[in-house]
């Protein structure tokens, strides 16, 4: 049987990761489309965007380069975290 704490830092470590590579995703995501910065919609190419109206562009949701850089920073450190609490537990 695992004890709860373990197990407890184990999904810790689970979230950490799939935070870091949920944001790495659409960082790469962004730079694949050539969107990184975020200037315009995810998945618009850039002649679609320039041929959208200004109020329309601005309708469509925009990521945040700020939200996912710290998704980054939030998801790495709690993974390291974690990671360092179960070999501090003696547990991997």
């Amino acid at each position: 049987m695992i004890p709860l704490p373990v197990i407890l830092v184990e999904f810790l470590l689970a979230f950490g990761a799939a935070l870091f590579l949920a944001n790495a995703t659409a960082v790469f995501r962004l730079r694949r489309e050539h969107n990184w910065p975020p200037y315009r919609p995810v998945g618009m190419a850039a002649d679609e965007a320039q041929s959208l109206s200004r109020t329309a562009a601005r309708e469509r949701p925009l990521p945040s380069r700020n939200r996912i850089l710290l998704g980054l920073v939030i998801g790495l450190s709690v993974a390291l975290w974690s990671v360092a609490i179960l070999l501090n537990l003696g547990s991997l």
